[in-house]
């Protein structure tokens, strides 16, 4: 079995992780609050180095901040696209920066939402990306 292979049938099991890369801790904190009690494990990485070592694989959904360390987030945006592209991601961007969405969105990314945002909208993006995952 190729790790391709591997990997999905591992998240097809049920492995049940978020990845949130974002330098507010809030953000961090609301997916935890949110997806905790439905049996998700909420991770988070501060920094683009934080990310460096992490298998985008391992996780149901990355949540980015397109503006992490100068706008690294299509960065790591490419990289899933490129190593785990059956992973989606939700790009949470300035709602001033059209360019950095598209970007992201050019990139791979799955969806965005604006700074700032509702909590409901928020929550709602992504249980409709989990749904169809």
């Amino acid at each position: 079995m190729s790790d391709d292979q591997a990997n999905i049938n591992q998240n097809e099991q049920g492995d049940k992780k978020i990845l949130v890369v974002d330098q507010d801790p809030f953000l961090t904190e609301l997916v935890h609050y949110h997806f905790n009690k439905l049996g998700y494990e909420v991770e988070s990485c501060v920094s683009i180095e934080d990310w460096f070592g992490l298998d985008a694989a391992d996780y149901s959904l990355v949540i980015v901040d397109v503006a992490i360390d100068q706008n690294s987030g299509a960065q790591i945006i490419d990289g899933i696209a490129q190593g785990a592209p059956n992973v989606p991601t939700l790009v949470c961007a300035p709602a001033n920066d059209t360019n950095s969405i598209v970007q992201a969105l050019n990139a791979g990314a799955t969806d965005y939402i604006t700074r700032p945002f509702a909590i409901n909208d928020f929550v709602s993006r992504i249980n409709a990306i989990l749904e169809k995952n």
